[in-house]
């Protein structure tokens, strides 16, 4: 996040209405695998118990060491970044500034936000999937594969008319 324009939350003014919150540690995913943990140890396979180990320690290490703090507040009329080392503190971004958005969901589990002005918010999050559908609830045709849609099928649609 930049330091741009940081200040604290409770005293910014809200717009819109609140579509989500999206938070650092996945609960789902944590959820999930712990629930194959103990579908792991009821087999009473020695292998099966073995990788039910490895998974509840897994588990247990995101439980317990991955701390949990707000990523963004997505409203129908601008997000809010939390500061990840004080999430009393963050950056207010009005949506109709907001020139594209993109969710990495497999190598760097980032949300990344481009500014009408080229400035740029890229917040590390886990939970990769409620950050896209609450993005995508709020701002449908700014996402960078529709874009990226858009601007080949416009070049599909020149080379044709030639």
């Amino acid at each position: 996040m930049n330091d741009q324009g940081v200040r604290a939350v409770e005293s910014m003014e809200i717009n819109g209405e609140f579509v989500g919150r999206i938070m650092y540690r996945p609960k789902l995913n944590i959820l999930v695998v712990g629930a194959v943990v103990i579908l792991l140890f009821l087999t009473r396979n020695k292998y099966g118990i073995i990788l039910g180990v490895l998974l509840a320690a897994i588990v247990l290490f995101a439980l317990l060491m991955v701390r949990d703090h707000p990523v963004m507040d997505v409203y129908t009329d601008q997000l809010i970044f939390f500061d990840p080392g004080n999430s009393a503190y963050g950056v207010s971004v009005p949506v109709s500034e907001i020139a594209e958005w993109n969710v990495n969901k497999t190598v760097m589990y980032a949300i990344y936000i481009r500014l009408k002005d080229g400035r740029q918010y890229t917040e590390e999050c886990y939970y990769s999937r409620q950050a896209h559908n609450c993005l995508r609830k709020v701002l449908p045709e700014k996402d960078t594969i529709t874009l990226q849609r858009r601007f080949f099928a416009s070049l599909l649609g020149r080379r044709k008319k030639k």
